[in-house]
């Protein structure tokens, strides 16, 4: 849970080292779509920053499942781990759902708005992904070469 900062893809890039699905989730979210999505997710670690931590704060105990929370930067102010502790090592409360990286698990797991004004979840497989990586580089590519105009 983060607005644009330098430490998201940190833990994105780690959950697919690991193969563990991951669940980003927008920095507007109230606590009751916070917790919402969290539910549909249920993460053991959730990573957030520093400017998320008081609607973290507000649902972290309804949402027993999760055991861990990071938060990207050095302050330990708010009571939770600082992404350097993280970083350095120590207990991690999940283990890889996918070690061996095999075909069509999930990769992320993305909330999207419905009728209901609550988000759903929207289940991304690693084929999927690397499909649109491998769309998106054509296209780049194409852009390059001049054959298409850029998007």
């Amino acid at each position: 849970m983060s607005e644009n900062h330098l430490d998201f893809f940190l833990p994105v890039l780690g959950s697919y080292f690991l193969g563990v699905a991951c669940a980003t989730i927008s920095p507007a979210y109230t606590p009751r779509e916070l917790l919402h999505a969290l539910n549909i997710t249920q993460p053991p670690v959730l990573f957030c920053s520093p400017a998320c931590v008081p609607t973290v704060k507000k649902v972290a105990k309804q949402a027993t499942f999760v055991k861990l929370i990071v938060v990207f930067g050095e302050d330990t102010s708010h009571g939770y781990v600082p992404l350097s502790a993280f970083l350095d090592g120590g207990d991690i409360p999940f283990t890889a759902s996918n070690p061996n990286h095999e075909a069509n698990y999930i990769t992320n797991v993305l909330c999207t708005s419905g009728t209901t004004g609550l988000p759903k979840g929207a289940s991304i497989t690693d084929r999927n992904l690397f499909a649109n990586l491998l769309f998106f580089n054509g296209i780049a590519g194409m852009i390059a070469l001049g054959k298409v105009e850029a998007l």
